[in-house]
């Protein structure tokens, strides 16, 4: 069954950035840890893909064969990326040049372990940006509590500055010098914050998506 919020959007391309070594995780790999018996990297990939994306690239780097075993089945590309340690903006890079070459009016960015994004939120993002009349030159974002989150779509008009990024300041160089073509888009709730470095962060999002769970399970029988 098609959820009333889902779209299918061919103009925007998407990127997940999974290249990271994780390594204030220890030796766990925390793409690979799994909420709910589902590899965060999978339940991002899957976020985005229910969401309405038709072309999402995950660019890998760490355990790169690992990672694309946990998105086998799934309609993905999976891109290696050789200079993953340099830094996070060599895997921007790699997923902006990807849908630089086609016909994409815009890129949407996120990162691989925010596994409480939501579809929702994706459908949300893609209808707000696609919704400018000058979209090409535009950044839309989540804001929640005054805090700019992730994911981030990005207009065409900015993919020659992402894919001269260095090092690994991502978009945030970008957004400083082009405040005036942010478009942000109002969410209810943190998730669009919350990212995993640490093991104690990777258990916390258990627990909530343990009682996210649990309350949707209680609206569907209400």
């Amino acid at each position: 069954m098609v959820e009333r919020w889902q779209i299918s959007n061919a103009t925007i391309g998407g990127v997940i950035l999974a290249a990271g070594q994780s390594q204030r995780m220890g030796a766990q790999n925390k793409l690979l840890a799994e909420i709910d018996g589902v590899p965060i990297i999978r339940r991002t990939a899957k976020a985005l893909l229910d969401g309405g994306l038709n072309d999402l690239v995950i660019v890998t780097g760490h355990e790169h064969r690992l990672v694309a075993a946990a998105l086998d089945d799934l309609h993905v590309t999976c891109i290696y990326n050789d200079y993953y340690q340099s830094g996070q903006a060599s895997s921007v890079v790699c997923g902006v040049r990807h849908h630089q070459k086609g016909s994409q009016a815009a890129v949407l960015i996120a990162l691989g372990d925010m596994p409480l994004v939501r579809p929702e939120l994706i459908a949300a993002l893609l209808r707000e940006h696609s919704s400018l009349p000058d979209a090409a030159d535009r950044i839309t974002l989540p804001v929640f509590d005054a805090r700019l989150g992730n994911p981030v779509i990005w207009g065409r008009g900015f993919f020659d500055e992402l894919v001269a990024l260095t090092g690994d300041a991502g978009g945030r160089i970008i957004f400083a010098e082009n405040r005036n073509a942010l478009n942000s888009l109002s969410w209810p709730d943190d998730s669009i914050h919350l990212d995993i470095d640490t093991p104690e962060a990777l258990a916390s999002q258990k627990r909530r998506f343990q009682r996210m769970a649990i309350n949707e399970k209680c609206r569907k029988l209400s």
